[in-house]
């Protein structure tokens, strides 16, 4: 990267909860005279009404090429009766086209694999959970119910490459994952990573 921290931010009620991403680069600047405002890079719109884009959203690394990459929950995808939920990931690099982004341009994404489970509810880069030298990917899917049960939640990990196949992957094809172990606990609300606890 440039050296400079970038970051992103999501809207939850704009144009009918279709949402909106915005992604803003950071740029030095004088201390005595900072700037009065910042101007937004990039900004990825929801295309269905109450979709949610942008519930969540982080950035890190997730195939190894020094560039973060921008991660996207959407946890009301499909439709609002049933929102099995979707995380997107843009791979970074070091050009960044500016204005609008289509949400078909994402390099990758990941759907929930049960019709209601929201998935995307929480997205994290994990930093390298597995000690190979590639940050993971994260995310919850808070109403995950196996077996048409009750609402158990879970949290799935996609172990980070640098080969993603760029397309549409099932939330079941990630490396492991850590389910709720009870009824109604919708495990997943929150989710957050890239620290060294031990």
């Amino acid at each position: 990267g440039d050296g400079l921290s970038d970051f992103a931010t999501g809207t939850g009620g704009f144009d009918d909860a279709r949402c909106r991403v915005q992604l803003v680069l950071g740029e030095a600047y004088d201390v005595a005279s900072p700037p009065a405002s910042w101007d937004v890079h990039a900004s990825i719109d929801g295309v269905v009404d109450g979709g949610f884009l942008g519930a969540s959203v982080d950035l890190g690394d997730v195939n190894g090429d020094g560039f973060d990459d921008l991660i996207v929950g959407k946890p009301m995808f499909n439709t609002v009766e049933l929102p099995r939920g979707a995380v997107y990931v843009w791979f970074g690099g070091a050009i960044a086209p500016p204005g609008p982004w289509p949400l078909s341009s994402a390099d990758i994404v990941i759907e929930g694999s049960l019709p209601t489970e929201q998935c995307g509810t929480a997205v994290a880069a994990l930093g390298d959970v597995d000690g190979d030298g590639i940050g993971d990917l994260g995310f919850t899917c808070g109403w995950w119910a196996p077996d048409n049960g009750p609402l158990r939640g879970r949290t799935v990990v996609f172990l980070g490459r640098t080969s993603w196949v760029p397309g549409t992957f099932q939330a079941d094809y990630g490396d492991f994952q850590i389910e709720g172990t009870v009824d109604d606990e919708q495990s997943g609300a929150a989710l957050v990573g890239d620290f060294d606890f031990n």
